[in-house]
């Protein structure tokens, strides 16, 4: 894996040279968290919409609650600083809550293609020693069985048909133990087992993210990159398109780039996140209401 240092415009006709102030060529990165800095970019824009993806819409504080229900889950299973977390599902809300649960507790998150082979997604696993997969529409049998061929040691399923639902399952009483194999929607009652911090007070160098390039021998190539490194990558993203953080005219970024891919997450998700009013995924009925469309030919 490589760590890559964003050095300047992610813009092939150099438009840092075009009618830019200097601290637009030269911005200042901060050396934080994406959680924590999604904490303090929000904090005066609370009840904002901040993503709307298939029939669900949250606002910025709903993310960063489910986020911190997910975070706390994660740390009742042992996930820790360091961990590699993999996500394989398609582009999901809870996708990009699982993100920000992970970043809070310094864990990284890893973006598996859904639709890969089995012997694809196992090789993946066990090259970075995954305790923990988070996927979509599997049942019972096909995850004990990729238990068995790698060193998971939990496996987080979203049900079809629970993609639109960001609600958690409650109950009047605490759930009483909990198995390896765990329904999504059981997260928060898991996470009530926690009682410590999940805030991991990470710094802009921790590692944060696993994408993939497709590589010059035709196979993926996997690229590591730290906090620092994505929030340059956002701010790179709103001074190329000339874009007003948060603008009062709405600002809508519509996002249809897989995830596990250089231009998805961190084009498709963090800049959108930190930069416009809301995010759409997926729904090409709302294309042309989005002021900027990333893309890619599937």
């Amino acid at each position: 894996m490589n760590k890559q240092e964003l050095t300047g415009y992610p813009s092939i006709d150099k438009t840092h040279l075009k009618d830019v102030s200097y601290f637009e060529k030269n911005p200042v990165i901060p050396s934080i968290s994406i959680a924590n800095t999604m904490k303090i970019l929000w904090a005066t824009c609370p009840d904002d919409p901040a993503i709307s993806c298939l029939n669900l819409t949250a606002t910025h504080k709903e993310l960063l609650t489910d986020a911190k229900t997910i975070a706390k889950s994660f740390k009742e299973i042992g996930i820790k600083k360091g961990d590699i977390v993999c996500v394989s599902m398609p582009n999901f809300y809870q996708a990009v809550a699982a993100f920000i649960a992970a970043n809070q507790i310094g864990s990284i998150i890893t973006f598996l293609n859904p639709f890969s082979p089995d012997e694809e997604l196992i090789y993946q696993l066990n090259k970075y020693e995954s305790l923990l997969l988070i996927n979509y529409d599997k049942d019972s049998i096909y995850n004990e069985n990729l238990k068995k061929q790698t060193k998971l040691k939990n496996i987080i399923t979203l049900n079809r048909g629970k993609e639109s639902i960001r609600k958690f399952n409650l109950s009047s009483e605490q759930m009483i133990g909990y198995s390896d194999l765990i329904d999504y929607s059981d997260l928060q009652l898991i996470g009530n087992y926690y009682k410590g911090i999940t805030n991991s007070f990470s710094s802009g160098n921790d590692d944060a993210l696993i994408l993939f390039t497709s590589g010059s021998t035709g196979n993926p190539k996997d690229m590591l990159f730290t906090n620092k490194n994505l929030l340059a990558a956002c701010i790179y993203y709103k001074n190329s398109a000339h874009l007003e953080q948060f603008s009062t005219k709405r600002q809508k970024w519509m996002a249809v780039v897989p995830f596990m891919y250089p231009y998805g997450f961190g084009a498709s998700v963090l800049a959108t996140l930190a930069i416009t009013w809301c995010l759409f995924q997926i729904e090409s009925k709302k294309l042309l209401t989005a002021v900027i469309i990333a893309a890619i030919p599937l």
